[in-house]
C-alpha cells in the first residue's frame, strides 16, 4: 500500500470512527449487558470537574473522585471550561480519546506489520461495537485505554530514539492516573524500556 493510499484510507477509517462516536452524543447508552458498563457512573466521575467549572471549587462534599482519577478529572474540567457543563461535553473527552487511540493503534501497527495491517487495525477498532460504546460514555476507561495505546505507540518507536521511551513512560503513567486499573500495563511496559 502506498503512503498516499494509506493516508486516504486511514482518514476514511478515522472519519467513520468519529461519526460512530459523535452521532447522537446525548443518546441513552445501550441496555444490553454484553457491553459491561455501569452507565450510571457518568455523573459521579465528572462530579469534581463540574464543581470546579460551575462553582470554582473542586471539592464541595465528601465525594471526591479527583483523588482517584486526577487525569480524567482534569480532562473533563477542560471540556467543561471550554464548552460548558453538560452530558455532551462530558462525553466529548472519551470520544476524542477513543478516536486518538484508533489513529495511534493504526500508526503503531503500520510500523510493525505494514500499512495495510495498520488500516485494518483502525477499521476494526474504530467500528468495534463494545469499544465504541465505551468511548461514548463519560467514564475513565476510554481515556485510560487511549493513554495505554499512546504508550504502546511510543514503545514501537523506541528503536529510533531513546526519548520515545520517556514518552512511553509518561503515557503509561497518565493511563495509571486516569484509572488505576492501568497498573498492569505500567508493570508490563517497564522491563522493555531502555533510556
Amino acid at each position: 500500500m502506498s503512503p498516499r493510499a494509506f493516508t486516504v484510507t486511514l482518514l476514511v477509517a478515522l472519519a467513520v470512527a468519529a461519526l460512530l462516536r459523535g452521532l447522537f452524543p446525548a443518546a441513552d447508552p445501550p441496555s444490553n449487558p454484553a457491553v459491561g458498563v455501569v452507565w450510571h457512573d457518568e455523573g459521579a466521575w465528572v462530579h469534581n470537574a463540574r464543581n470546579e467549572a460551575l462553582f470554582g471549587a473542586w471539592s464541595q462534599d465528601k465525594w471526591n473522585p479527583m483523588y482517584i482519577a486526577p487525569v480524567f478529572t482534569g480532562l473533563e474540567y477542560v471540556s467543561f471550561k471550554m464548552f460548558g457543563v453538560g452530558l455532551r461535553q462530558a462525553r466529548l473527552v472519551p470520544e476524542l480519546c477513543g478516536l486518538a487511540s484508533v489513529g495511534l493503534l493504526a500508526l503503531g501497527v503500520a510500523r510493525l506489520a505494514g500499512r495495510r495491517a495498520g488500516v485494518m487495525a483502525a477499521a476494526i477498532l474504530g467500528t468495534n461495537y463494545v469499544y465504541v460504546m465505551w468511548n461514548r460514555a463519560a467514564l475513565m476507561e476510554g481515556p485510560m485505554v487511549a493513554f495505554i495505546v499512546a504508550a504502546w505507540y511510543c514503545y514501537t518507536r523506541l528503536d529510533e530514539d531513546p526519548r520515545w521511551g520517556a514518552a512511553a513512560s509518561a503515557c503509561a503513567l497518565l493511563a495509571f492516573f486516569t484509572k488505576a486499573a492501568a497498573a498492569f500495563f505500567v508493570a508490563a511496559l517497564g522491563p522493555g524500556l531502555r533510556f
